[in-house]
Protein backbone atom coordinates (compact mmCIF):
# COMPACT_ATOMS: atom_id res chain seq x y z
CA UNK A 1 0.00 0.00 0.00
CA UNK A 2 2.90 2.35 0.68
CA UNK A 3 3.75 2.41 -3.03
CA UNK A 4 0.29 3.54 -4.16
CA UNK A 5 1.44 7.12 -4.86
CA UNK A 6 4.42 5.82 -6.86
CA UNK A 7 2.17 3.59 -8.96
CA UNK A 8 -0.14 6.51 -9.62
CA UNK A 9 2.69 8.80 -10.72
CA UNK A 10 4.22 6.22 -13.03
CA UNK A 11 0.97 5.31 -14.77
CA UNK A 12 -0.74 8.70 -14.86
CA UNK A 13 2.24 10.87 -15.83
CA UNK A 14 4.49 8.60 -17.92
CA UNK A 15 4.30 8.96 -21.70
CA UNK A 16 5.00 5.24 -22.12
CA UNK A 17 2.32 3.29 -20.26
CA UNK A 18 0.44 0.12 -21.17
CA UNK A 19 -2.94 -0.79 -19.67
CA UNK A 20 -5.30 -3.66 -20.19
CA UNK A 21 -9.05 -3.28 -20.36
CA UNK A 22 -10.59 -5.23 -17.51
CA UNK A 23 -9.54 -3.36 -14.38
CA UNK A 24 -9.54 0.15 -12.97
CA UNK A 25 -7.25 0.08 -9.97
CA UNK A 26 -4.02 -1.37 -8.65
CA UNK A 27 -5.70 -1.87 -5.26
CA UNK A 28 -6.71 -5.41 -6.28
CA UNK A 29 -3.03 -6.33 -5.88
CA UNK A 30 -1.96 -4.05 -3.00
CA UNK A 31 -2.09 -5.37 0.56
CA UNK A 32 -1.75 -3.56 3.91
CA UNK A 33 0.19 -6.37 5.59
CA UNK A 34 2.50 -7.80 2.89
CA UNK A 35 4.26 -6.92 -0.36
CA UNK A 36 2.37 -7.29 -3.61
CA UNK A 37 2.80 -10.59 -5.42
CA UNK A 38 1.76 -9.07 -8.76
CA UNK A 39 3.42 -5.63 -9.01
CA UNK A 40 7.14 -5.05 -9.55
CA UNK A 41 8.92 -1.69 -9.55
CA UNK A 42 12.26 -1.15 -11.32
CA UNK A 43 14.37 1.40 -9.42
CA UNK A 44 17.60 3.26 -10.16
CA UNK A 45 19.38 5.08 -7.32
CA UNK A 46 16.20 4.82 -5.30
CA UNK A 47 14.00 6.35 -7.99
CA UNK A 48 11.16 4.30 -9.56
CA UNK A 49 11.84 4.06 -13.31
CA UNK A 50 9.58 1.20 -14.40
CA UNK A 51 6.52 -0.80 -13.40
CA UNK A 52 5.12 -4.22 -14.27
CA UNK A 53 1.76 -5.67 -13.22
CA UNK A 54 1.66 -9.43 -13.85
CA UNK A 55 -0.72 -11.27 -11.50
CA UNK A 56 0.50 -14.67 -10.40
CA UNK A 57 -2.66 -16.78 -10.08
CA UNK A 58 -4.17 -20.09 -11.14
CA UNK A 59 -4.43 -19.16 -14.81
CA UNK A 60 -2.26 -21.03 -17.32
CA UNK A 61 -0.68 -17.77 -18.48
CA UNK A 62 1.16 -14.98 -16.72
CA UNK A 63 -0.68 -11.97 -18.09
CA UNK A 64 1.22 -8.67 -18.29
CA UNK A 65 -1.62 -6.30 -17.46
CA UNK A 66 0.30 -3.05 -17.11
CA UNK A 67 3.75 -1.67 -17.93
CA UNK A 68 5.09 1.85 -17.51
CA UNK A 69 8.46 3.55 -18.03
CA UNK A 70 9.22 6.81 -16.25
CA UNK A 71 9.71 9.91 -18.37
CA UNK A 72 13.32 10.78 -19.09
CA UNK A 73 14.59 7.24 -18.72
CA UNK A 74 15.63 4.92 -21.56
CA UNK A 75 13.00 2.26 -22.03
CA UNK A 76 15.38 -0.61 -22.80
CA UNK A 77 16.72 -1.27 -19.31
CA UNK A 78 13.47 -0.92 -17.39
CA UNK A 79 11.44 -2.83 -19.95
CA UNK A 80 13.95 -5.67 -20.07
CA UNK A 81 13.97 -5.88 -16.27
CA UNK A 82 10.18 -5.94 -16.08
CA UNK A 83 9.55 -8.35 -18.93
CA UNK A 84 12.28 -10.63 -17.67
CA UNK A 85 10.42 -10.79 -14.36
CA UNK A 86 7.24 -11.79 -16.22
CA UNK A 87 9.11 -14.51 -18.10
CA UNK A 88 10.65 -15.77 -14.86
CA UNK A 89 7.20 -16.12 -13.33
CA UNK A 90 6.09 -18.06 -16.38
CA UNK A 91 9.11 -20.35 -16.23
CA UNK A 92 8.61 -21.08 -12.55
CA UNK A 93 5.33 -22.85 -13.32
CA UNK A 94 5.92 -23.74 -17.01
CA UNK A 95 3.32 -21.23 -18.15
CA UNK A 96 3.26 -18.90 -21.12
CA UNK A 97 3.80 -15.16 -20.87
CA UNK A 98 1.17 -13.11 -22.65
CA UNK A 99 0.97 -9.39 -23.28
CA UNK A 100 -2.32 -7.93 -24.44
CA UNK A 101 -1.87 -4.51 -25.98
CA UNK A 102 -4.63 -1.94 -25.97
CA UNK A 103 -3.87 1.25 -24.10
CA UNK A 104 -4.99 4.85 -24.23
CA UNK A 105 -3.60 7.93 -22.55
CA UNK A 106 -4.62 7.79 -18.84
CA UNK A 107 -6.32 11.19 -18.90
CA UNK A 108 -8.62 10.05 -21.68
CA UNK A 109 -9.75 6.88 -19.96
CA UNK A 110 -12.05 8.94 -17.77
CA UNK A 111 -14.21 10.56 -20.45
CA UNK A 112 -17.77 10.97 -19.18
CA UNK A 113 -20.98 9.85 -20.88
CA UNK A 114 -22.10 13.47 -21.14
CA UNK A 115 -18.93 14.68 -22.86
CA UNK A 116 -19.73 17.34 -25.44
CA UNK A 117 -17.88 15.72 -28.33
CA UNK A 118 -15.76 12.63 -28.74
CA UNK A 119 -12.29 12.37 -30.19
CA UNK A 120 -10.30 9.22 -30.90
CA UNK A 121 -8.10 7.76 -28.12
CA UNK A 122 -4.36 7.91 -28.30
CA UNK A 123 -2.34 5.36 -30.26
CA UNK A 124 -1.76 2.12 -28.34
CA UNK A 125 1.42 1.70 -26.33
CA UNK A 126 2.59 -1.89 -26.15
CA UNK A 127 5.38 -4.01 -24.78
CA UNK A 128 7.77 -4.60 -27.71
CA UNK A 129 7.30 -8.15 -28.87
CA UNK A 130 11.03 -8.67 -29.33
CA UNK A 131 11.76 -7.72 -25.71
CA UNK A 132 9.15 -10.08 -24.29
CA UNK A 133 10.16 -12.86 -26.66
CA UNK A 134 13.83 -12.55 -25.72
CA UNK A 135 13.05 -12.55 -22.00
CA UNK A 136 10.81 -15.60 -22.37
CA UNK A 137 13.40 -17.44 -24.46
CA UNK A 138 15.93 -17.12 -21.64
CA UNK A 139 13.54 -19.13 -19.49
CA UNK A 140 12.36 -21.57 -22.18
CA UNK A 141 8.71 -20.50 -22.21
CA UNK A 142 6.47 -19.35 -25.04
CA UNK A 143 5.60 -15.67 -25.43
CA UNK A 144 2.63 -14.22 -27.23
CA UNK A 145 1.32 -10.77 -28.06
CA UNK A 146 -2.35 -10.11 -28.76
CA UNK A 147 -3.05 -6.61 -30.10
CA UNK A 148 -6.57 -5.44 -29.26
CA UNK A 149 -8.58 -3.23 -31.62
CA UNK A 150 -11.18 -0.81 -30.25
CA UNK A 151 -13.80 -2.93 -28.43
CA UNK A 152 -17.47 -2.10 -27.97
CA UNK A 153 -19.80 -4.00 -25.69
CA UNK A 154 -21.59 -4.19 -22.36
CA UNK A 155 -19.59 -2.80 -19.41
CA UNK A 156 -17.18 -1.07 -21.79
CA UNK A 157 -15.16 1.87 -20.55
CA UNK A 158 -16.16 5.32 -21.80
CA UNK A 159 -15.41 5.78 -25.49
CA UNK A 160 -17.12 6.33 -28.81
CA UNK A 161 -20.04 3.98 -28.13
CA UNK A 162 -20.94 5.40 -24.71
CA UNK A 163 -20.61 8.94 -26.03
CA UNK A 164 -22.91 8.23 -28.99
CA UNK A 165 -25.51 6.47 -26.87
CA UNK A 166 -25.42 9.23 -24.26
CA UNK A 167 -26.17 11.84 -26.91
CA UNK A 168 -28.91 9.84 -28.61
CA UNK A 169 -30.70 8.87 -25.40
CA UNK A 170 -30.54 12.52 -24.31
CA UNK A 171 -32.37 13.48 -27.51
CA UNK A 172 -29.53 15.23 -29.32
CA UNK A 173 -27.27 14.34 -32.25
CA UNK A 174 -23.72 13.21 -31.63
CA UNK A 175 -20.94 15.44 -32.93
CA UNK A 176 -17.52 14.10 -33.92
CA UNK A 177 -14.44 16.29 -33.70
CA UNK A 178 -12.24 14.01 -35.82
CA UNK A 179 -14.63 12.32 -38.25
CA UNK A 180 -12.01 11.31 -40.84
CA UNK A 181 -9.74 9.25 -38.56
CA UNK A 182 -9.80 5.56 -39.49
CA UNK A 183 -10.20 3.02 -36.69
CA UNK A 184 -11.35 -0.58 -36.28
CA UNK A 185 -14.08 -1.51 -33.79
CA UNK A 186 -15.00 -5.01 -32.67
CA UNK A 187 -17.73 -6.41 -30.44
CA UNK A 188 -16.15 -7.45 -27.17
CA UNK A 189 -17.74 -10.93 -27.20
CA UNK A 190 -16.09 -11.68 -30.53
CA UNK A 191 -12.84 -10.20 -29.25
CA UNK A 192 -13.01 -12.48 -26.20
CA UNK A 193 -13.60 -15.52 -28.41
CA UNK A 194 -10.61 -14.58 -30.58
CA UNK A 195 -8.46 -14.07 -27.51
CA UNK A 196 -9.48 -17.46 -26.10
CA UNK A 197 -8.60 -19.03 -29.45
CA UNK A 198 -5.22 -17.31 -29.32
CA UNK A 199 -4.52 -18.49 -25.78
CA UNK A 200 -5.38 -22.08 -26.64
CA UNK A 201 -2.94 -21.97 -29.55
CA UNK A 202 -0.35 -20.32 -27.34
CA UNK A 203 -0.45 -23.20 -24.89
CA UNK A 204 -0.08 -25.78 -27.66
CA UNK A 205 3.05 -24.44 -29.36
CA UNK A 206 6.40 -23.14 -28.18
CA UNK A 207 7.22 -20.48 -30.82
CA UNK A 208 6.30 -16.86 -30.09
CA UNK A 209 2.96 -15.83 -31.57
CA UNK A 210 1.47 -12.53 -32.61
CA UNK A 211 -2.20 -11.87 -33.30
CA UNK A 212 -3.62 -8.51 -34.35
CA UNK A 213 -7.25 -9.11 -35.37
CA UNK A 214 -9.22 -6.29 -36.91
CA UNK A 215 -12.91 -5.57 -36.61
CA UNK A 216 -15.15 -3.18 -38.53
CA UNK A 217 -12.73 -0.76 -40.20
CA UNK A 218 -13.97 2.69 -41.27
CA UNK A 219 -13.69 6.39 -40.52
CA UNK A 220 -15.09 7.50 -37.18
CA UNK A 221 -18.01 9.12 -38.99
CA UNK A 222 -18.80 5.85 -40.76
CA UNK A 223 -18.33 3.93 -37.52
CA UNK A 224 -20.81 6.19 -35.73
CA UNK A 225 -23.36 5.72 -38.50
CA UNK A 226 -22.80 1.94 -38.42
CA UNK A 227 -23.44 1.89 -34.67
CA UNK A 228 -26.42 4.20 -35.03
CA UNK A 229 -28.03 2.06 -37.75
CA UNK A 230 -27.83 -0.99 -35.49
CA UNK A 231 -28.87 0.70 -32.24
CA UNK A 232 -31.57 3.07 -33.47
CA UNK A 233 -34.36 0.47 -33.65
CA UNK A 234 -33.20 -1.09 -30.39
CA UNK A 235 -32.98 2.17 -28.44
CA UNK A 236 -36.12 3.61 -30.00
CA UNK A 237 -34.58 7.04 -30.60
CA UNK A 238 -33.10 8.91 -33.60
CA UNK A 239 -29.37 8.31 -33.94
CA UNK A 240 -28.12 11.34 -35.84
CA UNK A 241 -24.40 12.01 -36.26
CA UNK A 242 -22.81 15.35 -37.16
CA UNK A 243 -19.21 15.98 -38.18
CA UNK A 244 -17.32 19.07 -37.10
CA UNK A 245 -16.40 21.05 -40.22
CA UNK A 246 -13.61 21.57 -40.63
CA UNK A 247 -12.38 18.76 -38.41
CA UNK A 248 -10.48 19.90 -35.34
CA UNK A 249 -6.68 19.54 -35.45
CA UNK A 250 -5.45 16.24 -34.07
CA UNK A 251 -2.10 14.68 -33.25
CA UNK A 252 -3.62 11.21 -33.59
CA UNK A 253 -2.57 8.87 -36.42
CA UNK A 254 -4.86 9.16 -39.42
CA UNK A 255 -5.14 5.37 -39.63
CA UNK A 256 -4.82 3.06 -36.62
CA UNK A 257 -6.10 -0.44 -37.34
CA UNK A 258 -5.01 -4.03 -36.93
CA UNK A 259 -3.99 -5.89 -40.11
CA UNK A 260 -5.63 -9.30 -39.66
CA UNK A 261 -9.10 -10.43 -40.67
CA UNK A 262 -11.05 -12.13 -37.88
CA UNK A 263 -11.38 -15.34 -39.91
CA UNK A 264 -13.86 -18.20 -39.79
CA UNK A 265 -14.87 -17.57 -36.19
CA UNK A 266 -16.39 -14.21 -37.07
CA UNK A 267 -18.32 -15.60 -40.04
CA UNK A 268 -20.66 -17.60 -37.79
CA UNK A 269 -20.65 -15.25 -34.82
CA UNK A 270 -24.15 -13.96 -33.75
CA UNK A 271 -23.76 -10.21 -34.25
CA UNK A 272 -27.46 -9.43 -33.81
CA UNK A 273 -27.35 -10.84 -30.29
CA UNK A 274 -24.35 -8.61 -29.54
CA UNK A 275 -26.22 -5.50 -30.70
CA UNK A 276 -29.15 -6.50 -28.45
CA UNK A 277 -26.86 -6.77 -25.43
CA UNK A 278 -25.14 -3.50 -26.27
CA UNK A 279 -28.46 -1.65 -26.52
CA UNK A 280 -29.61 -3.11 -23.19
CA UNK A 281 -26.35 -1.95 -21.61
CA UNK A 282 -26.68 1.60 -22.93
CA UNK A 283 -30.30 1.80 -21.73
CA UNK A 284 -29.24 0.60 -18.28
CA UNK A 285 -26.26 2.98 -18.22
CA UNK A 286 -28.43 5.93 -19.20
CA UNK A 287 -31.01 5.14 -16.50
CA UNK A 288 -28.36 4.65 -13.80
CA UNK A 289 -26.57 7.92 -14.59
CA UNK A 290 -29.74 9.95 -14.92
Amino acid sequence: MSDRATLFNLTEHSHRAHFNLDWWTFDNWLYPDRPSDAIWLARCQGQPVGLLLAPYDAAPSVWARALAVANGWPQTASRCACTDQSAFLAASTRRSATASSSAVAPARRRASLARAAWSAPSAPCSVPRATLTAAAARHAVAAGCFVVPHPIGALEKPGLGTYLAGCWLAGRPARLRHPTLVRDFIHVDLLAALYAEFCRAQMEAAPARLRAPSGHTATLLEQARWIGAALGPRLGVPCAVLATEPAEPSDEPEVLVNPELTGALAATWPIERAWDRLADFYLWLNSSTG
